[in-house]
């Protein structure tokens, strides 16, 4: 995002730092209201209201990162990306630890820490990958439509690429207004595949069952057992 919006809307290191204020709101906004939800509806439902949350904030993303989007046509999506952020994650510790022992407690808060640890960086690889792999097929594609040598596509696309999309504003003219259509390009795709992965999070899920629906069972099964002790 910091890259995407400094180098193809041209925003400033602080103006893009105060875009991004918006995701710490959401995920502010989540704090306050995410125990009232894990009270009505339990913690499983809670997660996955957070994580389609966040599916639909990176989908409305993808939807209007282009080369000329406003910042305030950002606002929405991101708030809403950290509201799910804050509401899912707030709960993935109850959720672990619930079926775990007191006296195990501090190894399993250990394992899930690691676990999303490792999912954070196993995500920035791929969806980095997926970032600058787009960019490049993207700009080749563009340069070479536009009837740019090949040898001169190449070595623009490896400068754009190498410099991580900031070597863009030294282009000119219509190459460089290619080069911003190819990092929203690239922009849309990554958010799309952090979508996906979210997506795949989403369904794991179908298979975590409610406490609020086992207690609810739980105390069914428990009358049932009496009743029949009351028939005997």
């Amino acid at each position: 995002m910091p890259l995407w919006l400094q180098t193809t809307l041209g925003y400033t290191a602080t103006q893009t730092g105060l875009l991004l204020v918006p995701i710490a709101v959401g995920a502010f906004i989540a704090a306050a209201t995410t125990p009232l939800l894990a009270e009505a509806w339990g913690t499983t439902w809670v997660i996955r209201f957070g994580l389609l949350t966040e599916i639909i904030g990176l989908v409305w993303l993808a939807a209007v990162a282009t080369s000329e989007v406003s910042g305030w046509a950002l606002v929405p999506a991101l708030a809403l990306y950290g509201f799910g952020v804050g509401t899912a994650d707030a709960q993935l510790p109850s959720l672990v630890l619930r079926d775990i022992p007191v006296e195990r407690s501090g190894q399993g808060a250990g394992v899930q820490t690691t676990a999303q640890e490792l999912g954070s960086a196993m995500g920035i690889a791929v969806i980095g990958t997926v970032l600058f792999t787009s960019l490049a097929w993207q700009l080749d594609t563009s340069l070479e439509d536009l009837g740019i040598t090949a040898g001169d596509h190449e070595t623009t696309t490896s400068l754009v690429v190498d410099s991580a999309g900031t070597a863009i504003t030294g282009l000119e003219g219509e190459m460089q207004a290619i080069a911003n259509d190819a990092l929203s390009a690239a922009t849309r795709n990554a958010a799309l595949t952090g979508a996906g992965f979210l997506t795949l999070g989403l369904i794991a899920t179908i298979s975590l069952r409610n406490r609020r629906e086992e207690h609810t069972e739980d105390a069914h099964a428990s009358t049932e057992g009496n009743q029949h002790d009351e028939q005997h």
